[in-house]
């Protein structure tokens, strides 16, 4: 029979592997999996534009990334990623410019954002401060924000 003493040298053993695993279903499930199959981060994207900021994402109805992902504007796309200890089944994605929009909306009846459709017309949601940010970083080239209609 397994006592409490093998369970705690066990234990500690354990938890890397069930981490990995968690990581790995949650970036499956969300949807972060598939989107970076289809827009791998595996090429030079440019120099940046301007400095990283940390931000907050929404891939799916209930997978929202709160305050956990890099998001930095460059030339050739936007590169999304997030924090390093979280990058377990999340490979980086590059977003290529050319075929985004960006549609403002409101969310949750409170909360404005921007829908960032990909050319395959995938949805990303991004909190509307946070797009500005982003925006002001690219000079407006990259982002012609507008109205969701109703």
């Amino acid at each position: 029979m397994i006592g409490p003493e093998q369970v705690s040298k066990v234990l500690p053993l354990l938890f890397p592997f069930f981490y990995a695993i968690g990581l790995w279903f949650i970036g499956t499930i969300s949807g972060w999996r598939s989107l970076a199959k289809r827009y791998p981060a595996d090429r030079d994207p440019g120099p940046r534009l301007g400095r990283l900021l940390w931000g907050s994402l929404q891939t799916g109805i209930f997978s929202r990334y709160n305050h956990c992902i890099v998001w930095s504007p460059h030339e050739q796309g936007l590169r999304l990623a997030p924090w390093f200890f979280l990058r377990i089944g999340h490979p980086p994605i590059l977003l290529p410019w050319e075929g985004l929009r960006f549609v403002q909306r409101a969310h949750l009846w409170i909360l404005d954002g921007i829908d960032v459709i990909t050319p395959d017309g995938t949805r990303l949601w991004i909190p509307l401060l946070q797009a500005k940010r982003l925006r002001k970083l690219s000079h407006g080239r990259f982002w012609p924000i507008k109205k969701a209609s109703s």
